[in-house]
């Protein structure tokens, strides 16, 4: 399981821009409350440009990812020889929440920009409401999923994951020398983003 604790993703070349390396472990529940966390172990400008952690679905083809550069949600595609697929919207019933900003507000400390190196990442996932969380260095969770009106999400379009929906834990590390560290497998968790726990500023 590429998601042991302990085992390491980097990028050796970049050869062909157009490929972004992925790496999905095994399959979430479909049922209950996940965790897992990661920790940036070199970013080469101690910025978390590049770097990618969230989760994809089933097939590893569409990801939501928190970009570490930003602060912001990436929902990218790849095709079949993983190149990106920018025509490609989520599967059917998956929300897509494309640059919504999860570490909130937008600014000097809604990233991990001078502050990435060393970072652990937690990754949260609801799979009964469908929605998506994180938390970094063990602070306050921020939201990911669900979408609010301030995303600008269509009426009608999907907000959550779909109930049950089958999801894989997710990170891409596209920089050469650039490393992560998978710090621990996946857990049921009853700590998620609730009504006490949000919080608005880093």
């Amino acid at each position: 399981d590429v998601f042991s604790p302990g085992l390491h993703m980097g990028r050796r070349q970049t050869d062909n821009g157009s490929i972004e390396p992925w790496v999905a472990g095994r399959p979430l529940p479909t049922v209950g409350r996940s965790s897992w966390t990661i920790e940036v172990v070199k970013s080469r400008h101690n910025d978390g440009n590049g770097m990618w952690v969230g989760v994809c679905d089933e097939t590893a083809h569409c990801s939501w990812g928190l970009f570490l550069f930003t602060g912001r949600l990436r929902r990218a595609s790849i095709d079949e020889n993983g190149k990106f697929d920018l025509s490609a919207g989520p599967p059917e019933g998956y929300p897509n929440g494309n640059y919504k900003q999860v570490l909130k507000p937008p600014g000097e400390r809604s990233s991990l920009r001078s502050r990435a190196n060393g970072a652990i990442i937690e990754v949260l996932v609801d799979h009964d409401a469908g929605t998506l969380g994180y938390r970094i260095n063990q602070g306050p969770c921020y939201e990911a999923l669900p979408l609010t009106d301030e995303d600008r999400c269509p009426e009608g379009q999907p907000r959550v994951f779909p109930q049950g929906a089958a999801l894989r834990p997710f990170a891409s590390c596209y920089y050469q020398g650039d490393r992560i560290s998978f710090a621990t497998r996946f857990v049921s968790s009853p700590c998620m983003c609730d009504d006490e726990r949000m919080q608005t500023s880093l």
